[in-house]
């Protein structure tokens, strides 16, 4: 009852049978539909970015000059 008023729905309370019916019969009139339109297409965009980014990175790492370790002398102290 108190989500009712606070959402500023209906509160119906059936006991029986019959009082189950007439407030189920009230229902159909009672929903509203509301359709709302969301752009999901940023959203994949910059997925794909980060995808793209994330990819140039891991191919620069990889493909990194690396220095070859210095020669070893032939004495050990």
């Amino acid at each position: 009852m108190q989500i009712s008023r606070t959402t500023g729905g209906t509160f119906y309370r059936a006991q029986d049978h019959s009082q189950l019916s007439r407030a189920l019969a009230h229902l159909p009139t009672a929903f509203t539909i509301v359709r709302k339109h969301v752009d999901l297409a940023a959203w994949f965009a910059a997925g794909g970015g980060l995808l793209i980014a994330a990819a140039v990175a891991l191919s620069l790492w990889w493909n990194r000059a690396r220095r070859r370790p210095a020669p070893a002398t032939g004495a050990d102290p």
